[in-house]
């Protein structure tokens, strides 16, 4: 059964102190009652105790080359996660939604977060 209170957010490009995706969407969501599991890049900065987000962070790579590994890091924890929402914030993860949705229960929402400017 799906935790319809519980948001499964990630990047694998972006820090886990992102101005938008911390401070402004995770923050907002957990102040709502939403439990936010949060993966995101490690840049050496303390991390910040906030009561209903747990951040979980993944190493940063020097090369472009071993981000495919974070992709399938993140695909094994969010198919068996029980998170209602799956909220990804880089293109790249796109490719990771066609096999979420098969593994996860329809009910599952997916969101992808464009804030870059795309046309």
């Amino acid at each position: 059964m799906l935790n319809k209170q519980k948001i499964m957010m990630f990047s694998s490009v972006h820090v886990w102190n992102d101005t938008r995706i911390f401070y402004k969407e995770a923050m907002t969501l957990a102040d709502n009652g939403f439990t936010v599991e949060f993966y995101a890049i490690d840049n050496g900065m303390k991390l910040i105790e906030y009561p209903n987000i747990h951040i979980h962070l993944l190493k940063v790579s020097s090369s472009k080359w071993s981000r495919p590994n974070r992709w399938r890091k993140l695909y094994q924890i969010a198919k068996t996660s029980d998170a209602k929402y799956y909220h990804i914030h880089d293109p790249e993860l796109l490719l990771l939604y066609p096999r979420l949705k098969k593994k996860r229960k329809k009910e599952a929402i997916m969101i992808y977060d464009m804030h870059e400017k795309f046309p």
